[in-house]
């Protein structure tokens, strides 16, 4: 047993700890993940953990004493539930534990969380070394992509919101040939940190994804309005569009951002950081021009959760504390009081709301339709139900009873359109062609502390 048995140094040199907790139940928060960081969760026992790759230790963000090496995570974890245990007894029985672990690690075929593990950190390793020189990008001369493809006026795209902000990449086949591909700027105050790559059929990001497109603000001593939208492509379809009204005011300033199609709860913080930096007009207003497509993978309705998240990340930032979260039912708002919010005509709007369902839905259709408000005594909890537009819960309404409706203003495309760019080309007499399904990626459900 001596000579077989192996000692602490030899199980944390040998295991790798991400390995063994993919094998006992934990899986990868694919979104919130870095090459350096990798975010497991294990629903069963409600733990949240992130483990360094690189020293093959572990700590977790909800218990600051169930941190360190692998035996400590399965010494902490002996009962089947998170339960810190400092104790040589607790050291001994995770030595134990390991020892049985060890030989099937060693010797049998990788599982297929742990492939898919080194699938996905080997995905990460590339996109983080590109994060120097090796983008192969210079400030954009061929528009031909956005041009001649997406129809977008050369005036538009060379118009200053875009100063600085348009590139041009690079590949080369095999057999020479040079691909030209049109790329945006995904910054940080004006610090280039990725890119966003796009061409017929292609749609990547290079560099850090937790970053945010923002038009050129240089110059602005007061913005009157944000306008945000799923891709930069939607943004300049959108402003063309918004230059051939003749009831544009020209001599306003406005910020246009893109979150280049996936947006959670890191990214949103980055995003209203520097939206904080902007100098806003104390009336400024938020725009949605998000998509009209529906969101399979989350509540299999129509619109994702981007609008709901932009929304209570702004009401949290700028007026009132907030939570949200969301399930497969509900949009969960939960909201300080302040001495002015009229709770009484917020019920009211929203019984006048249950009145509509009780007399347009027959009883077996009314589940999941209504809005549930829960007073307590420091705040208040509001569910919007997701199987109906947030249009036809008051939502709008609501936020104009609390004095916020500058927050959410949505402008989406004629019910025709998918997006801003399918509106632009129908409007100069094109059809656009039916779009590829992309691959999703499945978002996060929750964002159930502040932020």
């Amino acid at each position: 047993m001596a000579t077989t048995f192996k000692k602490k140094e030899e199980i944390i040199a040998q295991i790798n700890l991400l390995d063994y907790a993919l094998n006992n139940g934990y899986k990868i928060d694919k979104v919130k993940s870095s090459v350096e960081w990798v975010v497991l969760k294990n629903d069963t026992i409600s733990d949240t953990i992130l483990i360094n790759s690189k020293k093959n230790t572990f700590s977790n963000i909800g218990n600051d004493r169930d941190k360190g090496d692998i035996l400590s995570f399965v010494g902490n974890r002996l009962t089947g539930s998170l339960s810190v245990d400092k104790s040589n007894e607790a050291f001994y029985q995770s030595l134990v534990k390991l020892n049985e672990f060890f030989g099937n690690y060693i010797n049998k075929e990788k599982s297929s969380e742990v492939l898919d593990k080194d699938k996905f950190l080997k995905k990460k390793e590339t996109l983080h070394s590109l994060q120097g020189k090796e983008w192969n990008h210079k400030p954009i001369e061929d528009y031909s992509f956005l041009i001649n493809e997406r129809k977008i006026s050369a005036a538009i795209l060379k118009h200053p919101l875009f100063e600085d902000k348009l590139f041009n990449t690079y590949f080369r086949l095999p057999n020479g040939h040079l691909i030209t591909n049109t790329a945006f700027a995904l910054t940080s105050f004006n610090d280039l940190k990725g890119l966003e790559i796009r061409n017929s059929g292609l749609k990547n990001l290079a560099g850090d994804h937790e970053h945010a497109f923002f038009t050129n603000t240089k110059g602005m001593d007061k913005i009157d309005g944000v306008f945000y939208a799923e891709s930069v492509i939607d943004i300049a379809s959108y402003i063309e569009l918004l230059h051939a009204n003749p009831k544009f005011d020209k001599s306003k300033n406005y910020c246009f951002i893109s979150f280049s199609g996936n947006l959670y709860e890191s990214k949103m913080n980055n995003i209203l950081n520097e939206i904080s930096s902007l100098p806003l007009s104390k009336d400024c207003f938020f725009v949605s021009l998000t998509d009209n497509d529906s969101d399979k993978l989350e509540s299999k309705k129509s619109g994702k959760n981007y609008d709901v998240l932009f929304t209570a990340s702004l009401i949290n930032k700028f007026f009132t504390p907030v939570t949200f979260s969301s399930n497969d039912t509900f949009y969960d708002f939960t909201f300080t009081k302040k001495e002015d919010l009229n709770i009484d005509k917020i019920k009211t709007l929203f019984e006048k709301q249950a009145d509509y369902i009780d007399s347009h839905y027959p009883s077996d259709q009314r589940f999941g339709k209504y809005v549930i408000v829960k007073e307590n005594e420091g705040d208040i909890n509001i569910k919007f139900p997701k199987s109906l537009d947030l249009l036809n819960v008051n939502f709008r309404e609501f936020l104009s009873d609390l004095k916020i409706e500058r927050f959410y203003i949505p402008h989406k495309p004629s019910s025709q359109s998918n997006d801003w760019n399918e509106e632009l080309q129908r409007k100069k007499g094109f059809n656009p062609e039916k779009k590829k399904e992309q691959p999703k990626i499945e978002k996060v459900k929750s964002y159930g502390r502040k932020f």
